[in-house]
């Protein structure tokens, strides 16, 4: 295949990414298999981050493991329902207008 149409057959594969792109805020209980799993981090592991220092930690619980953390986190919540804070600042400290209320009205969708 041509340099182009590669190039071109990737712009749209970016495009179609973006242009499907959701937020998903309402999960179920149904299980997700773990060939889906795997590949979903696979394919995560390729995301670029900043200054090529990938930061994150990848946990995945199943079972009496994962009982006991979403147990745990509901008795932290009942402490303190907000949670302990960030471990680091995701967004600007000097957010200004309009992206304070864009990310307001997201935050209440």
């Amino acid at each position: 295949m041509p340099e182009e149409e590669l190039i071109l057959e990737a712009s749209l594969n970016v495009e179609q990414a973006i242009v499907s792109r959701r937020s998903v805020r309402a999960f179920t209980s149904e299980p997700i298999a773990r060939a889906t799993i795997e590949e979903m981090l696979a394919t995560a592991s390729r995301a670029a981050s900043g200054g090529n220092l990938q930061p994150w930690r990848v946990y995945v619980l199943t079972g009496s493991a994962l009982e006991s953390l979403v147990s745990r986190v509901a008795e932290k919540m009942k402490e303190n329902p907000f949670g302990d804070g960030p471990e680091y600042e995701i967004y600007p400290t000097n957010l200004e207008e309009p992206f304070v209320s864009r990310r307001s009205e997201v935050a209440q969708e």
